[in-house]
């Protein structure tokens, strides 16, 4: 998503659990981020109480190309699960992203 405008909604403060995200003219992708709530989830075949929070991206494939923001929105769910191993040294964030692009077609061999 390099040369585009990412924006992000944050609906959570107002109590909105999800929103479908409308893109502002010019922009190439917004993000919508809704309220942190306890929910049932699945740890290990057990059902947990953990804090979620959804997230929802809509993009123009004019400028974005669906597998990379698919990967970006990957990642950001992959860094709010576990902060401290996305921002380690031997994990770079953008490298990864990079692979995950470059893994799903992409013909750039600059990425990785």
């Amino acid at each position: 998503m390099i040369g585009t405008t990412l924006s992000i909604t944050n609906v959570g403060p107002f109590g909105v659990d999800a929103a479908i995200p409308i893109l502002p003219p010019g922009t190439g992708a917004i993000l919508a981020v809704g309220q942190i709530a306890k929910a049932p989830w699945v740890v290990d075949d057990q059902v947990v109480v953990r804090q979620v929070v959804e997230l929802a991206m809509a993009f123009d494939h004019r400028q974005v190309d669906g597998a990379m923001a698919s990967a970006v929105l990957a990642h950001i769910g992959r860094f709010l699960h576990d902060p401290p191993r996305q921002l380690s040294p031997a994990k770079p964030a953008v490298r990864e992203v990079r692979r995950a692009i470059c893994q799903r077609g992409c013909s750039c061999s600059t990425h990785c």
